[in-house]
């Protein structure tokens, strides 16, 4: 295997069938090559931090729940804090951290750093959290039904993470239980029968609560 850094591709040249047989690069070289995989990384440009004294890894800058970092009144969001690189995140995080330069203490509870969607051959997937566990304390559960497939990480009741695989119609409420740490131990049905229905109450006045 033959890496090639500090190089980009220019042009792709092809055969009478159009297929691939060489990519030029920038410094004139041509690569001989049969298929093509095109990707882009995402990685924070921190270089700008060097000998600032804020930490950072070889992710990007390292914030807390509050979007402070090690350095009084720095803070950071979005994709420099080398977490999930999507927009959703980002509102979050700069979120946090605008309430708490601004005296209002709150926290991010669900970076999500793990939470990923993709559709390979037709199969839409999903997983959430953790997807394998940690050590033997922890629970793990799996349900197969045809195409569709799900696999959830729990421990003393709280779920962890979970894959899931064809019908994504349970996400939504496998995303709540785990951003707000619900008990399931105190719904007595099987997990994966678990809904939104399970944590309403109603009160004497018929109102619903959640």
């Amino acid at each position: 295997m033959n890496f090639k850094f500090g190089v980009r591709a220019e042009k792709v040249i092809v055969d009478d069938n159009n297929n691939p047989i060489s990519i030029k690069l920038n410094t004139e070289e041509e690569v001989p090559c049969e298929l093509i995989i095109a990707c882009t990384g995402v990685r924070a440009n921190i270089g700008f931090l060097n000998d600032s004294g804020i930490e950072c890894d070889k992710f990007g800058l390292i914030i807390n729940s509050k979007g402070e970092t090690n350095i009084k009144d720095v803070y950071g969001a979005g994709d420099i804090t080398g977490r999930n690189p999507i927009w959703p995140t980002a509102v979050k995080e700069g979120i946090i951290a605008a309430n708490n330069m601004i005296g209002k203490e709150i926290y991010m509870d669900d970076f999500f750093g793990s939470k990923n969607t993709m559709n390979f051959c037709g199969l839409a997937t999903m997983s959430l959290g953790l997807v394998n566990k940690p050590d033997d304390s922890y629970k793990e559960e799996q349900q197969v039904k045809g195409k569709d497939y799900k696999k959830i990480i729990y421990k003393d009741g709280v779920i962890y993470g979970a894959i899931v695989q064809g019908d994504l119609s349970y996400v939504g409420v496998l995303t709540q239980l785990i951003k707000e740490n619900i008990d399931i131990r105190k719904v007595k049905k099987p997990l994966f029968d678990i809904d939104y229905s399970d944590f309403f109450n109603e009160k004497e006045n018929l109102e619903f609560v959640y």
